[in-house]
C-alpha cells in the first residue's frame, strides 16, 4: 500500500505531463527514445521531489479510493497550477525581467517572435511545476529544515532537474 506522500507524488507524475503536454500524451508526441528519456527524467526529478518531502517532514494528508482519482488529482493540480501561473507570469516584475530577457536575443523579427513565446511558455512551464511541486510541502514543512543545506543542494538539483524536463515540451 501506497503511503499519502508516495501518493502525492505519483499524482505529480500525471501533472506534470498535463503542464508540459496539455491533454496530449507524451507518447504521441515524442520519439520512442526521447520518451523513455523524458520518463527517465521525469523519474529523477520525482525521487528528488520525495526526497525533498522526506527533508522537510511533508506529509500530505490526500488518500485516493482508485488509480483514477489519483490521476484526475494530479491533473486538476497541474491545471490549477498553470493558471497561477499565468498570473505570475504575467505580473509586471515578471514581464519586465522577460522583457530584459527578450533584448539579448539576436534574430530577425519573426524569429524573435517565436523565441519571445518560447520563453514566455518556458516561464509558465517553470512556474506551474514549481507551484504544483513544493509550493504544499514549502508551506506544510519544517521551517529550520529549509535552510540546512541538504535542503538547498536538493532544491538545486529540483531546478535542474526541472529544466532538462521543460526541453522535452519544446
Amino acid at each position: 500500500m501506497a503511503t499519502p506522500r508516495m501518493a502525492y507524488n505519483l499524482s505529480n507524475f500525471y501533472g506534470i505531463d498535463r503542464i508540459l503536454f496539455g491533454n496530449t500524451s507524451p507518447k504521441d508526441i515524442l520519439k520512442e527514445e526521447e520518451f523513455e528519456n523524458y520518463q527517465t527524467a521525469k523519474g529523477a526529478f520525482l525521487s528528488n521531489a520525495y526526497d525533498v518531502y522526506t527533508k522537510l517532514g511533508f506529509e500530505p494528508t490526500k488518500s485516493f479510493k482508485s488509480p483514477k482519482k489519483l490521476v484526475e488529482y494530479g491533473e486538476a493540480r497541474a491545471v490549477h497550477a498553470l493558471e497561477r501561473a499565468k498570473k505570475i507570469v504575467g505580473t509586471d516584475v515578471v514581464t519586465k525581467s522577460l522583457k530584459e530577457d527578450f533584448k539579448g536575443i539576436k534574430a530577425k523579427k519573426s524569429a524573435k517572435r517565436t523565441a519571445a513565446r518560447h520563453l514566455v511558455l518556458d516561464s509558465i512551464q517553470k512556474v506551474a511545476i514549481d507551484s504544483m511541486i513544493m509550493e504544499s510541502a514549502i508551506k506544510n514543512g519544517c521551517p529550520v529544515c529549509m535552510m540546512q543545506w541538504e535542503t538547498k543542494i536538493l532544491f538545486d538539483a529540483h531546478k535542474a532537474l526541472r529544466d532538462a524536463l521543460i526541453r522535452y515540451s519544446a
